[in-house]
């Protein structure tokens, strides 16, 4: 059986919000599918889905340790300063290494709340350029 989609909003390269189409699927207002650069959507078109399992990537999680390292790592290169200083910059460093940790790691966080897959263009949109 065919799921029919609307696409409401692109969120980041490969990833689009939409929204199912028909009266079964009333109670799944948003959700986020995965396309390829071959089936590349733009908002407003009807696209044919198709339902996938969630993928929890475990190995992305370990990029959240290297902030810790780095605050370990910063206290130990510090010993001339006082425990103060040593302690602000190494959570300054700690902070910004998490920030960027998070940043790069938005694709699999995409992976992890995406349910559908596209299949193909069903309509696209007239008023895109």
């Amino acid at each position: 059986m065919a799921i029919y989609a609307k696409v409401t909003d692109i969120l980041t390269t490969g990833f689009a919000e939409i929204e199912l189409l028909g009266e079964e699927y009333a109670h799944e207002r948003r959700c986020i599918a995965e396309f390829t650069k071959k089936t590349k959507v733009h908002r407003d078109d009807i696209i044919e889905v198709e339902p996938m399992k969630n993928r929890i990537m475990n190995d992305a999680r370990i990029a959240y340790v290297i902030p810790v390292i780095l605050f370990v790592f910063i206290l130990f290169i510090t010993k001339n300063l006082g425990w103060g200083e040593r302690f602000l910059s190494a959570a300054i460093v700690g902070f910004l290494a998490f920030i960027i940790s998070w940043i790069m790691n938005r694709r699999s966080r995409m992976l992890r709340y995406r349910k559908f897959k596209v299949i193909r263009m069903v309509k696209e949109d007239e008023n895109h350029i």
